[in-house]
């Protein structure tokens, strides 16, 4: 195994997550959704930093959220590039978010900190 040279400006890494994305590829034989189906479905070039994770909304869901970590700019142009875009598999549509730790994907509207009553 000989060394493996790579040569390109600095990188870093964006977290994103799918939400209501199917399961089930296919519902009626239970087969769950695989990996190599959720890259086709992205159908874009990325640099994958880890496998997408799938994890289930519950035991009885038939969605689950799907969480990928892709190489990124530092400016996170990749990332920008499919944030708040519809996403669609098996016509079964689902939505890309930033997956920032202690977020939801509303976080971007501030909440009222205090309300001051009216007198």
């Amino acid at each position: 195994m000989g060394l493996q040279y790579w040569v390109g400006l600095p990188t870093s890494t964006s977290f994103v997550k799918i939400v209501d994305f199917l399961y089930y590829s296919d519902l009626v034989n239970k087969v769950k959704t695989t990996v190599a189906e959720v890259k086709a479905a992205l159908a874009e070039n990325f640099k994958y930093a880890a496998e997408p994770h799938i994890v289930r909304n519950s035991d009885a869901s038939t969605t689950a959220k799907v969480y990928i970590n892709i190489w990124d700019s530092q400016a996170g142009t990749r990332a920008r590039g499919i944030v708040d875009k519809p996403l669609f598999f098996k016509k079964k549509k689902s939505k890309i978010y930033s997956a920032v730790l202690g977020r939801s994907p509303h976080a971007r509207y501030p909440r009222i900190q205090s309300a001051t009553p009216y007198v």
